[in-house]
């Protein structure tokens, strides 16, 4: 539907911080993430428990090539309560920000909840060898490489795992 009529519906209805999200949904749905983002911001400083807000916040980020920033608002929507796929999202930022120890707690956290996907397996494995756990690494991607065998970047990232440990 219209995000703009929504946001306008629940101004009138008193409820700022819905309205101003929706506002924020409105740009990014444009790609104006600069906009987007400080809609997302707006409504986080008047309701800071309101989830979307920090988790659309992430995404506008990350679309915007701003992982470090990305991954930290991702990674605080991810813990409270647990959310797998966000968690995820958290980990491919840190990753992408060159911050290989960070993506680890972030993925590890995603693999601990119930229908982690095996993407998330994948990245987990990538972390640990761009963190310097070659072990880890070849311990998390051998079962994702049974199920994915062709997957180049995986097989490179065992391959080089594989390399240092000498197994």
């Amino acid at each position: 539907g219209d995000l703009g009529a929504a946001a306008m519906t629940a101004l009138g209805d008193g409820d700022q911080v819905l309205a101003t999200f929706l506002k924020g949904l409105e740009f990014y749905q444009k790609e104006q993430l600069d906009r987007a983002a400080t809609q997302f911001q707006s409504s986080m400083q008047m309701a800071p428990t309101f989830a979307p807000s920090r988790l659309f916040l992430g995404a506008a980020l990350a679309e915007a090539n701003r992982h470090r920033e990305a991954a930290g608002l991702l990674q605080s929507a991810a813990t409270a309560p647990p959310n797998g796929a966000i968690a995820r999202l958290a980990g491919e930022e840190w990753i992408k920000a060159g911050q290989p120890q960070l993506a680890i707690t972030s993925l590890e956290l995603a693999m601990q909840q119930p229908g982690a996907e095996p993407r998330t397996r994948k990245l987990l494995g990538i972390a640990y060898v761009l963190g310097g756990r070659p072990v880890d690494a070849v311990a998390a991607l051998t079962p994702y490489l049974d199920a994915n065998p062709a997957d180049p970047s995986a097989l490179l990232a065992v391959m080089f795992g594989y390399s240092i440990t000498g197994f």
